[in-house]
């Protein structure tokens, strides 16, 4: 009973955040995505180069931290506006 009301609580998240998303690659331009994911790329590109420079110099541990999650907050960040890319074209497809 329980694990049926947190799934349909799940559903209607899952929705509502389907929907904002949606509406988010209609609305930005073309422009913003090439800037955002850009933006993305570069910031991955300079935690490797962060990252490949602390290890060179023989730093380990929590030294590697905030490359790492520079790393993937970049990858995610790629990722993000790679995916509203896509939806963007799609709707444009469908014609919504």
């Amino acid at each position: 009973m329980i694990e049926e009301e947190t799934m349909a609580k799940w559903n209607e998240g899952a929705e509502a955040i389907r929907e904002q998303l949606h509406g988010v690659a209609a609305a930005i331009s073309v422009k913003l995505l090439l800037l955002g994911g850009g933006g993305g790329v570069l910031i991955v590109i300079g935690n490797i180069v962060s990252l490949s420079q602390a290890i060179s110099a023989g730093r380990t541990g929590s030294d590697l931290l905030w490359p790492v999650l520079g790393l993937a907050f970049g990858a995610l960040l790629t990722g993000y506006f790679g995916y509203l890319g896509i939806l963007k074209s799609k709707l444009k497809r469908n014609g919504s």
